[in-house]
């Protein structure tokens, strides 16, 4: 990939044809993202924001996800610096879920210009 919108294209493109495996259509499709989107979305912005605000569940929060990724990487064996952004982890999925969701209920998306059905 060339650019940071190829890149999320297809994330896009691949989270869309994906769903076609479990879905039973497009509104299905939907439920289903909306639904995974929205949970990595707070899974990972409610410890950040609440961490940015000073608050003392989210200061506990951002480095319990952070030991609890670093242990996985480490079994992985990924580089453990990066369990420093762990809960930043969850929006990079959720936040392309949420997009793609849309797509997944127009049953079609756009990849390198030809649409990609579910």
């Amino acid at each position: 990939m060339d650019t940071f919108g190829d890149t999320w294209a297809s994330m896009r493109k691949s989270t869309v044809a994906g769903t076609a495996t479990s879905a039973k259509g497009p509104r299905t499709a939907f439920l289903m993202l909306v639904g995974t989107g929205t949970a990595h979305v707070l899974l990972g912005g409610v410890p950040l924001v609440a961490a940015l605000r000073g608050s003392r569940p989210g200061l506990v929060a951002w480095p319990a996800q952070s030991a609890s990724l670093h242990a996985f990487l480490r079994r992985v064996h990924q580089p453990r610096a990066a369990a420093l952004l762990g809960p930043l982890a969850p929006l990079v999925f959720g936040v392309p879920a949420l997009e793609a969701a849309w797509h997944a209920l127009r049953g079609t998306t756009r990849w390198k210009g030809r649409d990609v059905r579910r």
